[in-house]
């Protein structure tokens, strides 16, 4: 059910780019709930909205991969979190990570790893490494453009 607070609570975002491909396209508008975690943290395969690391200013679509405390893999096209391999269905059957390469995470306390669902396209974790808590601006929960998509994220 919706309520009237988690739609004034909202922050509409228009999808820029193709980071989020195959789920979010360009010009897809999501409502990002800014309160969406006052009762409980981030949770993996949330989809957020994260303020700019680098400082511009800008907001961000991304997937949480990984949580605080975490240990955090991608190796040859695989994602692991804590040396157990991990599916992601909403990745539309590509390869968690592109080449052979392995890289490795370690999450602080309050860290979140954030990815591009479309991760050859996506400047993510990978570039600008964990974000903080307070970076998250809050949780998509609603597709409302294109109107045939509309759907709860």
């Amino acid at each position: 059910m919706i309520s009237l607070g988690s739609i004034v609570s909202s922050k509409a975002l228009i999808v820029r780019g193709d980071s989020m491909l195959p789920n979010f396209a360009q010009g897809d508008v999501v409502l990002v709930s800014r309160g969406a975690f006052k009762d409980a943290g981030p949770a993996r395969r949330d989809v957020v909205a994260i303020r700019d690391p680098e400082g511009s200013g800008m907001l961000y679509l991304k997937r949480i991969i990984g949580l605080p405390g975490e240990r955090v893999a991608l190796s040859d096209g695989l994602l692991y979190i804590d040396d157990q391999q991990t599916s992601e269905p909403y990745l539309g059957s590509l390869p968690s990570s592109l080449g052979l390469s392995t890289t490795n995470w370690l999450l602080g306390e309050g860290e979140y790893l954030v990815l591009g669902d479309s991760r050859a396209h996506s400047t993510d974790s990978r570039n600008f490494g964990p974000i903080r808590a307070d970076q998250i601006v809050g949780k998509a929960w609603l597709r409302v453009w294109p109107v045939q998509k509309g759907s709860r994220v």
